[in-house]
């Protein structure tokens, strides 16, 4: 578990879904259910999405019939989501704020939500992202939402809304992987109290066939895959790949049985 700076837990390893579309994306709406029932069974309880990804409503069906079916329970869920300015408009930006977060909770239809985050920062015109934070704040106020965030901000765009925000992000989710570690935003996240989740972990799945990485993996009879997991867990960040192939959402769950070594670390850091 990783704890946010408001004292929420939030579990370390989730599955990302972004992708995963309920329809017209590139899976049918079944695989994205097999994908939630199948992490659920194996012992994730993070599960992140999107308001783009447009699977907010059949995740939120998928989950809602697990804990009918006495599964699993709300409390120990952790979902996020996050909402995308693309449909926001320039003028009146706090209230779209609000009405957006509103259709998530809406959609997914789970009493609440966990962490909601901006999906990625706009300059279009000036304080737009001070200006969609303070709808973010309002949201959590008013309980809505249990904790918010980012998504895809660099460290001057952070400051940027430091410089105005009443709430400190709980979390920005980047990019990282052993070729893009981010390793300057992330040191400057945990500096101010921000936790860093990390998505595209595995490179997109173009590092899961890099021979370095394997040789690490092969120490331990572990995959690429579970190497690079494992690199961001000991780095201390939240890590959500996305899968639909049930041995690899397993393997991708199965990374609490070994630790790499520090020069291994600083191998996949420097890569």
């Amino acid at each position: 578990m990783i704890r946010l700076n408001n004292g929420i837990e939030m579990p370390a390893l989730g599955v990302g879904t972004g992708g995963l579309t309920s329809s017209g994306g590139f899976l049918s709406g079944q695989a994205l259910v097999d994908t939630i029932n199948t992490a659920i069974d194996i012992g994730y309880r993070h599960i992140d999405t999107a308001s783009n990804y447009g699977n907010e409503v059949a995740i939120g069906r998928t989950l809602n019939a697990l804990i009918a079916n006495g599964i699993v329970n709300r409390e120990d869920l952790f979902v996020t989501t996050k909402i995308f300015w693309h449909t926001f408009p320039v003028t009146d930006i706090m209230a779209a704020t609000v009405e957006a977060v509103r259709l998530s909770v809406q959609q997914l239809d789970l009493q609440y939500v966990d962490l909601m985050l901006l999906h990625r920062p706009r300059d279009v015109v000036p304080d737009y992202n001070a200006q969609v934070w303070r709808g973010l704040e309002w949201a959590l106020s008013a309980g809505l939402v249990r904790a918010i965030g980012v998504s895809n901000f660099g460290v001057p765009e952070l400051e940027g809304l430091l410089s105005t925000a009443l709430v400190v992000p709980a979390v920005n989710q980047i990019k990282s992987h052993p070729k893009c570690g981010n390793r300057d935003v992330i040191d400057w996240c945990h500096k101010q109290g921000i936790r860093v989740t990390a998505h595209t972990p595995l490179g997109a799945g173009s590092l899961t066939t890099d021979e370095t990485i394997g040789s690490i993996g092969r120490t331990y009879g572990k995959s690429a895959a579970q190497v690079m997991i494992k690199w961001q867990l000991q780095r201390g960040l939240a890590v959500i790949p996305k899968t639909t192939k049930t041995t690899r959402i397993c393997d991708n769950f199965n990374v609490f049985d070994f630790s790499l070594t520090e020069e291994e670390m600083n191998v996949l850091e420097n890569m």
